[in-house]
């Protein structure tokens, strides 16, 4: 999007909102000698006067609901197996399941209710957009985690869902476009990528696939390339829905697009060399850990928390790059960074692709002959 185009697109907008406010003006002339004027002057002040109470109303109950549910985060961290098994340590009771039940449940329900309100609001007019977003999110991992704990085989998700609503408790309400739906898009085509290949190969190592390629090493490169582009295909599709859910808008698409399948290229290729290390998916959680951190901490920078020069180090992890695409729709983003910021994730995939070759081969194809 070029600056030009953006300065055009501004001038225009002064000058609609010029002739609105000159009609609007003209409107009040003509009812001022019917003793209208002033009271449809107040009647405007006082909606804006309601609606600055209501957000900050709003704005008071996600902040309570925040505190209430990140105390609640803290025992569910504790309890939850993978956190223990990553720092190391076992705390376990009879029950203890149930009890990470119930306080994820409170999470969900208290917590997680604006975003459930604000799903039945959207899909009561037909306009789906952010809010039900993340209630399908927090509602499939929680649902899922309650069959688990009662029964089904698999692993409960009451951390992720727990920390998810934390996050969205946090960033919510205050103009939350432009900031949650950048991050979304990184999660889902760069981060889902990164893990989601990874159980991929832990299962076709299970099933013998991985072996098959041992005993004909010509096509592992083909399984490399096929892996990348499938996942790539299916995570622009996922990008494509986020954008089409959370702003309802066409605008910028084809850059968020064309960014989204750059980036699901760069994590899938990072995915799979890293992961041809492990054995199941609790090995590959710290790399999963490592790598969300360092992935979303441009975000940190690129809005002004991470302010030292150190920092500027940050331009180039993959996702900071990606992040201009994603704020096309929000923002004024230069041609020439859109260009840099291509030319910068064609040169981390390539990279990558080596990488998942050389990794891939020594660790998984001949680590299983």
């Amino acid at each position: 999007m070029k600056e030009g185009k953006v300065h055009a697109d501004h001038e225009a907008m002064e000058h609609e909102i010029h002739e609105r406010d000159a009609h609007k003006d003209h409107v009040h002339e003509e009812h001022a000698g019917h003793g209208h004027a002033g009271d449809k002057h107040e009647g405007h002040e006082g909606h804006r006067h309601s609606h600055a109470k209501h957000h900050e109303m709003m704005t008071e109950d996600f902040k309570r609901r925040f505190i209430v549910s990140s105390i609640l985060t803290v025992p569910i961290l504790v309890l939850s197996p993978l956190i223990q098994r990553f720092l190391g340590f076992e705390l376990t009771f009879p029950g203890d399941y149930y009890v990470l039940f119930l306080l994820s449940a409170v999470v969900y329900f208290y917590g997680g209710w604006p975003f459930l309100k604000g799903m039945q609001d959207e899909l009561r007019k037909r306009t789906p957009g952010m809010m039900t977003l993340i209630a399908l999110a927090i509602t499939v991992a929680f649902s899922y985690s309650v069959a688990v704990t009662f029964g089904i085989p698999g692993k409960t998700f009451y951390w992720e869902l727990a920390t998810l609503i934390d996050i969205m408790l946090l960033a919510f309400p205050e103009r939350y476009l432009p900031t949650m739906v950048p991050i979304f898009l990184v999660i889902e085509p760069c981060l889902v990528g990164f893990m989601f290949v990874g159980t991929e190969i832990f299962a076709e190592k299970e099933d013998g696939v991985i072996g098959a390629l041992a005993v004909t090493p010509m096509k592992w490169r083909s399984y490399i390339l096929a892996k990348t582009l499938i996942l790539g295909v299916e995570l622009v599709i996922g990008a494509a829905l986020i954008m089409g859910i959370g702003t309802r808008s066409l605008s910028g698409l084809p850059y968020v697009l064309f960014g989204a399948f750059l980036a699901s290229m760069v994590y899938t290729l990072l995915g799979i060399g890293i992961s041809a290390k492990y054995r199941d998916l609790d090995d590959y959680f710290v790399p999963i850990l490592g790598v969300m951190v360092v992935s979303l901490l441009p975000f940190a920078h690129y809005h002004g928390y991470l302010t030292g020069g150190i920092w500027k180090v940050l331009y180039a992890v993959p996702s900071y790059r990606a992040l201009y695409f994603f704020k096309t729709p929000f923002v004024g983003v230069s041609a020439e960074t859109l260009l840099l910021s291509g030319a910068a994730l064609v040169i981390w995939s390539i990279a990558a692709y080596y990488f998942a070759r050389i990794r891939f081969y020594r660790r998984a194809v001949e680590g299983l002959r």
